[in-house]
C-alpha cells in the first residue's frame, strides 16, 4: 500500500520530466523550465516521502525484535 503511493507519485515526476524534454527538444525553453523544475520537486517529494515511511517501518521493526526477544 505504502509502495504504491510512492508509485503513483514516482509517476508525476516522471510524466514531468518527459513533458520538460518534449518542450526543450521543440525549442520552448522557458517550459522546459517549469516542468523541470516540477519534475524535480515532485522527485524530492517522493524521496522524502519514501525515505521517512522507510524510516518508520525500519524502527517499528527494529523496537518489536528488541522488545519481544
Amino acid at each position: 500500500m505504502i509502495y504504491r503511493i510512492l508509485f503513483y507519485l514516482g509517476i508525476i515526476a516522471v510524466f514531468y520530466a518527459i513533458r520538460a524534454v518534449r518542450a526543450h527538444s521543440q525549442g520552448f525553453y522557458a517550459e522546459a523550465t517549469t516542468f523541470y523544475k516540477k519534475a524535480i520537486r515532485w522527485s524530492l517529494i517522493t524521496f522524502i516521502i519514501g525515505l521517512v515511511l522507510g524510516s518508520i517501518i525500519a524502527f517499528v521493526f527494529f523496537v518489536k525484535t528488541v522488545l519481544f526477544v
